[in-house]
């Protein structure tokens, strides 16, 4: 896997939707929402790559062996390895729409997102009727600055399936983007802070209101890690520890990629990177918590600001300073 900073991508996809008639492999803690990182070290999940391994080796031309391999790569945060199989099983049977759709969610995974948005793109043209392709090509699509095409692929899941889980986070993204596409920020780039509109400024350690959140940042310090990853010249690694907390009556919808960081060129939003700690996506019910790490890479002398913004389209937000 290439270990580069790709400060411009992050996404958490679920690892347990329904794509076509399948469905991939699901979480314990997941809510079926989220890769929460537990396929690091569920040894059930780990046997299981080791004995579907097994099977690809004795039977490497079966597309769904590959298939269901590639799965659990993406389960276990193996993404290199999930690429690799899944390469390969398109190679088989490049018709088969849940393979580019999993191809492009293992080239996301690694910051690879002009390839990811390519291959969702051509799982939804195999499979038009898929729900969930058209789902996380919008969050894809978002994620990557392009809101317009964005809010295209929401509406398709609205049309598809309106009163199905998908349907509904789908007009929720709708209705948080006010149904605009205009200020449509560039690649890795928030809103600037014109666009936006700030409800509560406080020190890192203080706890925010916002839309039925309560936001704690409970630290910003430098990231050391294991090595794994190198800031670029000029730059370093740091790592906000956060809390969030629903406080409302509804479902409360939390990811790190409503944190970004302003070091003074702009708002850098989270690198994508699979580990213990990272904060999750899911969905929380009142008094539910959520908490983690999110990693930015930002200038080395930046006085830092922490933003939380009330959803990924960024319409309002609330900032941490430093002490």
């Amino acid at each position: 896997m290439n270990k580069s900073i790709r400060q411009a991508v992050f996404i958490v996809i679920a690892a347990a939707i329904v794509f076509g008639g399948v469905y991939l492999v699901s979480h314990p803690k997941g809510n079926g929402t989220a890769v929460d990182g537990q396929g690091l070290q569920d040894p059930v999940v780990q046997q299981q790559i080791k004995d579907l391994e097994a099977k690809v080796s004795s039977n490497p031309q079966d597309a769904t062996l590959l298939s269901q391999l590639g799965d659990l790569y993406i389960t276990g945060y193996q993404f290199d390895k999930a690429e690799s199989v899944l390469r390969k099983a398109i190679e088989i049977d490049s018709g088969n729409a849940v393979y580019h759709f999993q191809y492009g969610l293992s080239m996301f995974y690694q910051g690879k997102a002009a390839d990811a948005i390519a291959e969702l793109r051509r799982a939804v043209s195999l499979d038009d009727q898929s729900v969930g392709a058209h789902y996380y090509l919008a969050i894809a699509l978002s994620h990557n600055g392009d809101n317009a095409g964005a809010l295209t692929e929401y509406q398709k899941v609205v049309a598809l399936a309106p009163d199905t889980s998908l349907g509904q986070k789908a007009k929720d993204a709708i209705s948080r983007s006010g149904g605009s596409t205009s200020g449509t920020p560039g690649p890795g780039q928030t809103p600037g802070a014109a666009a936006l509109s700030a409800s509560t400024t406080g020190k890192v350690g203080s706890t925010l209101s916002l839309d039925g959140a309560a936001v704690k940042v409970e630290s910003v310090k430098d990231w050391s890690g294991d090595g794994t990853l190198k800031a670029g010249e000029g730059k370093k690694l740091v790592q906000v520890n956060a809390r969030v907390t629903n406080q409302g009556d509804k479902l409360l919808a939390v990811s790190a990629d409503r944190f970004a960081v302003a070091d003074g060129t702009g708002m850098v939003t989270p690198i994508m990177q699979g580990y213990l700690d990272r904060f999750p996506t899911t969905d929380l019910a009142k008094g539910e918590s959520a908490t983690g790490v999110i990693i930015f890479e930002v200038k080395s002398d930046a006085k830092l600001t922490v933003l939380y913004k009330s959803s990924s389209f960024g319409s309002g937000f609330v900032t941490f300073e430093m002490p």
